[in-house]
């Protein structure tokens, strides 16, 4: 079965959407006779005219006409690859018009209407953004031969705000990695190690594992936090107990080990994010064993099962709520053992692109009335 796929950049950039695109058309391609389209100037254009736009508020990636153009390009490179099906993965301004001609399985990590005014780049656009966003965003659910979404949070957004009910399918991510770790290779150590990853220090909740911490270590409990990603903002005290690395590229062999070897050695991952559509950087914490401490917020959830596989703190909470949970959980070794292996079982049944696509494959199958290969 030929299946076209197309996203919102491009599949040999391991750096576009975090790696997803790359991974999950890798994941694809393993089942299906998979076509990459792509069109690389009309995309390069249309960053950059979003870019200078951006201080307006206006969003030319939701007009009805930038949806039309790209979808009349591709419709023309799809029906040229004689594709059975059409997989477009985070690109409504594509699929909205394929899926008017084509048999389009729309996949996404959230939708338009749950980003607005929640996520930091969907919080300041004009009206005509928001109207032309909701509208796009309606025809390619409505129309449509599935909904794949990363997230119970997603689906949620799916049926409330589109009205949709049938054909929605919640299926995770999977963790970014090259291979996964076939042991927890972890070692209890007397000082209890965290480690943040994340671009950007506010947003991502840099400043409350910050705090998180001190006040461990107020308590009595050594504890070091590693920093990946991003520096604290100038004028920011630094203590000693705060180790920064930089931002360590995945597509570098030695800065990719030494941010994999740094996620498997730490005790937990914490990244107390304000808003998260997803979040592949817990799937890849899982993968190691590694339980992560995050807000309960967006697509989180469907990662991290409070309790058991990692720890999920309420919004409006705290950093006094975040030493809390940690010291509970680290001071009781045979509840933090059981959570590692509890987030490295889950890592290997859901949140990997093998398990991804194996869903992904038998709800196109099933769509298009195609029985699995045998």
């Amino acid at each position: 079965m030929r299946i076209a796929f197309l996203a919102g950049g491009s599949i040999r950039n391991r750096l576009a959407w975090s790696g997803t695109i790359y991974y999950a058309h890798s994941a694809l391609a393993k089942r299906f006779d998979v076509v990459a389209l792509e069109m690389p100037r009309m995309t390069k254009a249309l960053r950059g005219v979003r870019k200078a736009l951006r201080p307006t508020g206006f969003d030319p990636l939701r007009e009805p006409l930038c949806a039309d153009l790209f979808s009349t390009r591709a419709a023309r490179m799809v029906a040229k690859s004689r594709a059975d099906a059409v997989f477009v993965l985070g690109a409504s301004h594509i699929a909205a018009g394929l899926a008017e001609r084509f048999p389009v399985f729309h996949c996404s990590d959230s939708t338009f209407s749950a980003l607005l005014n929640y996520h930091g780049e969907f919080s300041a656009f004009s009206r005509r953004t928001v109207r032309s966003g909701t509208e796009l965003e309606r025809r390619v659910i409505s129309r449509s031969r599935a909904v794949i979404v990363a997230s119970q949070a997603a689906a949620l957004s799916v049926r409330r705000d589109y009205g949709r009910e049938e054909g929605v399918h919640v299926v995770p991510f999977g963790a970014n990695l090259d291979h996964l770790p076939e042991i927890d290779s972890w070692e209890r150590k007397p000082e209890c190690s965290l480690v943040f990853i994340g671009v950007q220090w506010f947003s991502k909740g840099a400043d409350v594992a910050l705090e998180a911490c001190r006040l461990l270590n107020e308590r009595g409990i050594p504890a070091v936090l590693h920093v990946v990603g991003c520096s604290p903002p100038p004028g920011t005290n630094v203590p000693p107990f705060i180790k920064l690395h930089g931002f360590l590229r995945k597509s570098v062999p030695h800065e990719y080990a030494q941010l994999t070897s740094l996620v498997a050695k730490s005790d937990f991952l914490i990244v107390p994010t304000r808003y998260e559509a997803f979040g592949i950087v817990f799937c890849e914490a899982a993968a190691h064993g590694t339980p992560a401490v995050s807000r309960r917020t967006g697509g989180v959830p469907t990662i991290i099962d409070d309790g058991v596989t990692g720890i999920l703190v309420d919004e409006g909470k705290g950093p006094e709520c975040y030493a809390d949970r940690i010291q509970r959980v680290w001071c009781d070794e045979g509840a933090y053992v059981r959570m590692r292996r509890a987030a490295f079982t889950k890592a290997r049944s859901t949140l990997n692109w093998d398990s991804w696509s194996a869903h992904v494959e038998s709800i196109i199958r099933a769509s298009m009335g195609r029985p699995s290969a045998p």
